[in-house]
């Protein structure tokens, strides 16, 4: 990021915490950072719409595109999806992190959240309205208009979903997808047989 580009998010950001990488790794600070980014959203976005409106063409033509991204319906519900499931998950982060954490604690809190999550998936309709409710606000407050993309007969980069309203195709396309991932990602790091041999 150029330092022009730099000085104009800061300034917009007026002494909220500064964003943070996505780490690859460690789960907790990947919660932090997916946080920090939803908080500071509406920074953002006034930071790319200043520069946007910038005659460096670079510099505006980049801006213009995040913007857009941004902006998206998929974009806000994709990340405030992702902030509700971590909130769970970060539980197991920090107690695995703790050097003084014993294995029977740590078992406990791992069949909790999985449990959790898998009660989550069970009542998804019910899960993801309250989500769905507050990205509607979010996306209100920053005048984007809610919708689901436009179906076609032939779809190649997305799969089509033929759902009833707005909710339940986000629902179906984004909120069980990213739940499903993050619980066989557990599954497959805490539930394999090699891990359930070192826990018992």
């Amino acid at each position: 990021m150029s330092s022009k580009r730099h000085y104009v998010l800061l300034t917009v950001l007026k002494g909220n915490p500064r964003l943070k990488s996505l780490c690859e790794t460690r789960w907790i600070e990947r919660h932090g950072s997916i946080i920090i980014f939803q908080s500071s959203l509406i920074y953002i976005l006034e930071a790319l719409t200043s520069i946007s409106s910038w005659h460096e063409q670079d510099s505006s033509s980049k801006a213009k595109t995040l913007l857009t991204a941004l902006s998206a319906c998929e974009f806000i519900i994709s990340l405030f999806t992702l902030a509700s499931l971590l909130s769970v998950t970060v539980s197991v982060s920090k107690i695995l992190q703790n050097v003084n954490s014993d294995i029977s604690n740590s078992t406990e809190i791992i069949h909790d959240v999985i449990d959790n999550l898998e009660n989550k998936r069970t009542n998804c309709s019910e899960e993801f309205n309250l989500i769905f409710e507050v990205c509607k606000k979010e996306m209100i407050k920053h005048d984007i208009e809610i919708k689901k993309p436009r179906i076609v007969c032939r779809q190649t980069a997305r799969s089509n979903y033929q759902t009833s309203t707005i909710g339940d195709y986000y629902r179906v396309s984004i909120y069980i997808p990213l739940l499903d991932n993050v619980l066989d990602d557990l599954k497959n790091r805490f539930l394999n047989e090699k891990n359930q041999e070192v826990l018992k």
